[in-house]
């Protein structure tokens, strides 16, 4: 036993690892994979904002305790300057409260009432509204989106009073859009126009959803990179084929957290952007590529562990010949024929009956 409590020394190096913080003058954005939710990170040298904290995923669990804080305390993030959630949905908020237990938070904005559980336990709650701003170091931060007073929607849904939320650096510059739709996305268009809404790295709005993404919100922000974070074979149907061919035709690159997992882009001003793709990268022999397709047949091993797979396609279960039947009036013909053919023969060719014994 002596001898095993010097196996702590072998530990020790763990406390010498340094925390995976950006470097001077690099914007780190981070899209965790929470399924079907939103949850993105934005980092700016020792300054931490979280934008949204994905679902609820069961009574006594949801996103933020189960990705967002384990996330956070293994990059050494001790604090998080500023807590976004863009509005009330649960896919957006479910994991807003574990996030504030568990973690150290300085101040929180939504577009929550103020009446809303999460407004009261949250530290330094604020609403976002378009004309808000702040920096950090090189970083501006802007509000663009909802309005104050917000604007008359069509329909009662919290998704058009999601916070908008722009980040200048001169590494590139983020758009965080939430769920806004159609209407939201050309009321943006009109005020800021392409100059104000131009960007290199979108959140795709409401995961992708046949409501958003509009030609002319994308011709506007015109970006590079575009990030959608929907649960894998996700039951909304996001992202809809068509926004995705929206984004194809226009050469943006599109990652999707239900094929690549949690997304990390470095953007730095004298480097190409550096894209982290966590469930494919580092190469490992049990990571799957979900984006060769939707079944098993198309689904490909990014790191096989033989570089000649077998070209023969894998069969099912041979199964056996169905049976023709026999007719039942040949059966019961057959049956009543075996006496009279027992009947008709010699009894001198006959055996003993059965269960009989012939005298010697």
């Amino acid at each position: 036993m002596p001898r095993r409590a010097l196996g702590a020394l072998a530990l020790a190096p763990l406390a010498t690892v340094p925390p995976d913080r950006p470097g001077p003058g690099e914007l780190r954005v981070t899209a965790m994979d929470v399924g079907q939710g939103m949850a993105a990170v934005v980092q700016v040298g020792d300054r931490t904002l979280v934008y949204d904290t994905g679902p609820t995923l069961g009574p006594q669990l949801d996103a933020g305790a189960r990705t967002i804080v384990p996330w956070l305390r293994a990059t050494g993030t001790r604090r998080v300057d500023l807590l976004v959630v863009s509005h009330r949905d649960d896919d957006h908020s479910g994991g807003a409260r574990s996030l504030l237990r568990l973690h150290r938070v300085d101040a929180f904005a939504s577009s929550l009432p103020d009446a809303h559980p999460i407004v009261a336990a949250a530290p330094g709650a604020h609403r976002c509204a378009r004309g808000g701003r702040w920096t950090w170091g090189e970083a501006s931060f802007e509000w663009l989106h909802p309005a104050d007073p917000p604007e008359p929607a069509r329909r009662a849904s919290s998704n058009a009073s999601s916070c908008v939320l722009r980040v200048r650096h001169p590494a590139g510059t983020v758009l965080l859009a939430g769920d806004i739709e159609a209407p939201q996305e050309r009321r943006l268009v009109e005020r800021f126009g392409a100059e104000g809404l131009a960007a290199d790295v979108l959140l795709v709005p409401h995961h992708g959803s046949r409501t958003s993404s509009t030609e002319g919100f994308l011709d506007a922000v015109s970006p590079r990179v575009a990030i959608v974070q929907a649960g894998y074979r996700s039951r909304f149907g996001h992202p809809h084929p068509r926004v995705v061919e929206r984004y194809a035709r226009r050469g943006v690159e599109l990652l999707r957290t239900d094929a690549d997992g949690a997304v990390q882009l470095r953007l730095r001003a004298d480097a190409p952007m550096h894209v982290v793709r966590g469930r494919l990268e580092p190469a490992r022999y049990w990571r799957i590529d979900a984006r060769a397709g939707r079944g098993r047949r198309a689904t490909r091993v990014i790191a096989r562990s033989s570089p000649r797979p077998s070209p023969r396609p894998r069969r099912g279960p041979a199964r056996p010949p169905a049976s023709t039947g026999t007719p039942r009036a040949r059966r019961a013909a057959r049956g009543s024929r075996t006496p009279r053919r027992a009947a008709s023969r010699p009894a001198a060719t006959r055996g003993p009956p059965r269960g009989s014994c012939p005298a010697r």
